[in-house]
């Protein structure tokens, strides 16, 4: 496993090294108390774990380290370590992304098959509503039951 820096966290410490060439060579010194570098060290060390809280990589591995360590207490928990299949192959990845990208259009065409079928049923229940045994317990009395 690489470690992989997200490239928001590299601008962050290019900005930081920058910040500090600067106020090296304007020659100022700085009058910072202790609690002021304290306080700006915290800020930093907050905005770099936001950083990289933000970064989906870094959120799947540890979502796939929990599910493994879980997984030893209950097996079917092993089914998210499946989904490194998917990460590493190119291809798996780019079947996924056929099927994300237009989602919308897939979506309202599964709402179009739902109302389709919802008007052939109604048709086929009124042209057939005599062919059904009214005396059966699970019988069809009207379109709604």
């Amino acid at each position: 496993l690489s470690i992989r820096i997200p490239s928001d966290i590299q601008k962050f410490r290019v900005m930081q090294k920058d910040l500090e060439k600067r106020e090296k060579e304007s020659g100022i010194i700085s009058s910072e108390n202790e609690a002021v570098k304290t306080f700006k060290k915290l800020s930093n060390f907050v905005k770099a774990s936001v950083l990289i809280a933000k970064d989906p990589w870094i959120i799947y591995y540890l979502l796939y380290f929990i599910f493994s360590v879980l997984g030893l207490v209950y097996p079917p928990l092993f089914f998210f370590c499946l989904t490194y299949v998917i990460v590493r192959s190119s291809i798996l990845i780019n079947v996924l992304r056929a099927i994300y990208e237009p989602r919308k259009q897939i979506v309202l065409t599964l709402i179009l098959l739902i109302i389709i079928n919802y008007f052939f049923t109604l048709y086929e229940y009124s042209r057939l509503y005599e062919d059904f045994d009214s005396n059966l317990a699970n019988s069809c009395y009207s379109v709604w039951s």
